[in-house]
């Protein structure tokens, strides 16, 4: 899906859960593809969308029915986990990061990406949510990279 999608869906579930006072967890998950310039620059853009479409299908094949991936924009990606804790969404987190990492991707041969995972507080807003999470990923690439943050 693209962002304007998830943000329509994060904020019907957000409302949701405000109202039925928060009964079951809701995570997300944002990541962003490391060094993804470099590909781009080096092996062309048309191997860079073929990383881009390979990525996506890989995650796409770890998800649930009500789970909701869109690409947040260039190579950042969220995923919406309803009925998720923040433990829960690190763990797949974590799967997708070492599979990831472990796929050959073709001429490029590896690719890392970096993740921040958070859940829905009950202060929450839809910007609070999505600053968090954004802010997260960010301490994973400045920690080294090919990490998983979760706060």
């Amino acid at each position: 899906y693209n962002r304007m999608y998830f943000d329509t869906v994060l904020s019907n579930e957000i409302s949701k859960a405000k109202r039925y006072g928060y009964p079951f967890p809701l995570s997300i998950i944002m990541f962003d593809i490391d060094y993804f310039k470099h590909i781009n620059d080096t092996y062309g853009h048309k191997t860079g969308d073929m990383v881009l479409k390979e990525i996506t299908k890989f995650i796409q094949g770890f998800l649930r029915d009500i789970d909701i991936f869109a690409r947040w924009g260039g190579e950042e990606f969220v995923i919406l986990l309803p009925h998720t804790g923040i433990e829960g969404a690190y763990m797949l987190a974590e799967r997708l990061k070492n599979m990831i990492e472990n796929h050959d991707f073709g001429e490029i041969k590896k690719i890392t990406i970096s993740f921040g995972v958070t859940h829905l507080l009950d202060t929450d807003t839809h910007e609070t949510l999505m600053k968090r999470v954004d802010n997260i990923m960010y301490k994973a690439k400045r920690g080294g990279r090919n990490r998983v943050e979760k706060g």
